[in-house]
């Protein structure tokens, strides 16, 4: 089964949208989005995440990020948030 996993402080940078119930199927083209940038699939190499909160967009229902762990210095590579 899989057991929650407790991580401390990271940092995480990426591509993200906001999504209604109704488009939410296209969480899936983020990845390929975020793994199509040069220099992504490598930078990769490390662990990923994808991050939901709520969105503040009016009659959007979650914001979504597909991004990769940044190390503790590291500046976000462009484009990504």
């Amino acid at each position: 089964p899989n057991a929650p996993v407790v991580l401390g402080p990271i940092r995480v940078a990426g591509l993200a949208e906001d999504f209604t119930e109704a488009n939410k199927a296209g969480i899936p083209a983020l990845w390929d989005r975020l793994f199509s940038r040069p220099g992504m699939g490598e930078a990769a190499g490390g662990r990923t995440f994808g991050v939901c909160r709520a969105s503040l967009r009016e009659g959007c229902d979650l914001r979504y990020l597909a991004g990769i762990e940044l190390a503790a210095e590291a500046e976000p590579p462009e484009g990504l948030e």
